[in-house]
């Protein structure tokens, strides 16, 4: 729960600032998505899969890493074993420049 909070009142103090918005997504510039990130609201077809604080959806992207090759490493956060714990996720490129594969 602290996590949460915590997360949320981080969203609420960062929200306010000003954001640059690739305008096209075939010239989608990675330096420009990286950094630190802020949820600010999630959804899901099936509310059971974000309802609960250890749901599979329920995850906060901290921050988006592009290394080297033009892949995403993703840093989220996520409610396990009764506490917040940091997992990192790898994005594969594909031939789409807005589109990864999640391995």
């Amino acid at each position: 729960m602290k996590c949460l909070l915590l997360a949320l009142g981080l969203a609420l103090a960062c929200g306010i600032q000003g954001i640059d918005v690739p305008q096209s997504v075939q010239n989608m510039d990675l330096q420009k998505v990286a950094g630190m990130w802020h949820s600010m609201a999630m959804a899901a077809s099936n509310i059971s899969l974000l309802d609960a604080e250890n749901a599979p959806l329920r995850v906060y992207v901290q921050e988006l890493r592009p290394t080297p090759e033009d892949n995403l490493e993703i840093i989220l956060s996520k409610w396990e074993d009764n506490r917040c714990v940091e997992k990192k996720v790898f994005a594969e490129k594909t031939e789409c420049a807005a589109k990864f594969n999640i391995h």
